[in-house]
């Protein structure tokens, strides 16, 4: 297994599609319109990608407080390389990067209910406010969970949590 993190302006158009297609497969689709990734890190074996972490940097607001994080989004791992820890190994590597080279305060990611479990044992905290973000009819609440990870030691601020954009 290799993990690495790279700009998505820099992979090749052809693995960008790749990739893409793959996490259309296994992440599926929804009604929302949702943002691209600044960053990807890639799990690779063989020299294929088989799991994938998505980072977007962003300023939110939480009740008017801006906070800068770290979007994580687009956890995905091919089904036949599921069990291998690649999904764990990715986000933790995502959360080193998130901290020391991004400087944020926090990561942020929004899950289905059976994936808290998940990410609680990777150091996700639930949000106990809603979440909301754009699309193109206006702002909508987010339906599932949103978890922070903080990066600082600082405490998530309570209240409504904006994401000043689209989900990711």
């Amino acid at each position: 297994m290799k993990i690495e993190i790279r700009l998505t302006s820099e992979l090749k158009a052809a693995e960008r599609r790749h990739i893409d297609d793959w996490l259309l497969q296994v992440l599926g689709t929804d009604e929302y319109e949702w943002s691209g990734f600044d960053w990807r890190v890639l799990v690779r074996v063989g020299g294929s990608v088989v799991g994938h972490v998505g980072i977007v940097a962003r300023v939110v607001t939480v009740d008017g407080q801006s906070a800068r994080l770290g979007g994580i989004g687009g956890v995905a791992t091919l089904p036949e390389w599921r069990g291998y820890g690649f999904a764990s190994a990715a986000l933790a590597e995502a959360a080193v990067f998130i901290r020391d080279e991004l400087g944020v305060e926090f990561g942020l990611l929004v899950c289905t209910e059976d994936l808290v479990p998940f990410y609680r044992k990777l150091d996700w905290e639930v949000v106990e406010g809603p979440t909301v973000f754009d699309q193109p009819g206006g702002k909508v609440t987010f339906p599932d969970v949103t978890m922070v990870l903080s990066c600082t030691g600082r405490r998530w601020p309570e209240g409504t949590t904006d994401l000043c954009g689209l989900p990711w």
